[in-house]
């Protein structure tokens, strides 16, 4: 559970898996959200090419564990 700080997309966007070298070592995505937990700052990453369909959640609101953030749809 936490805090949403940060929704860094719209309904609709596009998103992408990075492609680099650092990437390959450390797979991560383009940032779609921020949360805070446990008084740290954590960054939601997309793990694949995706399309946000809708947007299901807004900066400064509590969320609970496994509570779904975004709609998504495949690319």
């Amino acid at each position: 559970p936490g805090v949403v700080t940060r929704v860094l997309v719209k309904d609709g966007d596009s998103v992408k898996k990075e492609e680099s070298v650092v990437a390959a070592l450390t797979p991560q995505g383009q940032t779609v959200a921020a949360m805070e937990a446990m008084k740290m700052e954590h960054q939601i990453k997309a793990l694949s090419d995706i399309v946000i369909e809708k947007v299901l959640v807004s900066p400064q609101k509590f969320v609970e564990a496994g509570q779904p953030l975004f709609k998504l749809k495949q690319n």
